[in-house]
């Protein structure tokens, strides 16, 4: 067995690979219609009419961000990877505005969403905090955020972690958290009301609602 080393990247490196890593899977990503539906159902369903206007960060081929659209929503959704916006144009692009852009970085004004939805994308950036900030400064007085991550907690996010050193040069340092360790980013940067609820899925997996 050939050990692999895991190699220490800048935030910035470690965005480059995550994108390239997500370029290569973009042609079969939207088979997550099949394994995702219970996170995709558990989103809409933490979001009410006072939601109009959304904004999808990290939205992959645009499966969450058809599926906000299909409701009557306005839908802005933001990705890293390039390849993975451009299949979300030519699949759902009447359906929601698809912009290649960085969650810790996001090219809107202040203010300018109802809600922010984040799914399964958190463990890929290199500085959370940051992109929490950032979600927290695109909502409105009052928006709401919907954050759904894997548990760190997990058994099989442990193994992952322990055996895979390829899968943690994706993930980057941070990789999963714990509610606990988010919602303290969350507190931080303002967020008030902060609800857990556990989300059914085949990895331990859960939601934050923050407003």
């Amino acid at each position: 067995m050939i050990a692999c080393d895991v190699l220490e990247l800048d935030g910035d490196a470690e965005k480059r690979l995550t994108a390239a890593a997500y370029d290569r899977w973009s042609h079969v990503w939207n088979l997550a219609r099949y394994t995702n539906q219970t996170i995709y159902r558990t989103a809409l369903a933490l979001l009410d009419v006072r939601h109009q206007t959304v904004l999808d960060v990290g939205c992959g081929t645009g499966l969450m961000s058809a599926t906000l659209a299909r409701t009557g929503r306005r839908v802005t959704a933001v990705d890293l990877s390039a390849a993975m916006i451009a299949t979300a144009r030519r699949r759902y692009g009447l359906a929601a505005d698809f912009i290649e852009a960085d969650a810790e970085d996001l090219p809107f004004d202040d203010d300018a969403f109802d809600a922010v939805v984040n799914l399964i994308s958190f463990h890929h950036y290199p500085d959370p905090g940051r992109a929490v900030a950032e979600f927290r400064r695109v909502l409105r007085r009052d928006g709401r955020l919907v954050l759904i991550a894997f548990d760190r907690r997990s058994r099989y996010i442990q193994l992952a972690q322990r055996v895979n050193g390829w899968t943690k040069r994706i993930a980057g340092r941070s990789w999963q958290k714990t509610p606990a360790e988010i919602c303290a980013l969350l507190r931080a940067t303002g967020f008030t009301r902060i609800e857990v609820r556990p989300v059914p899925y085949w990895i331990k997996t859960f939601a934050i609602v923050a407003e």
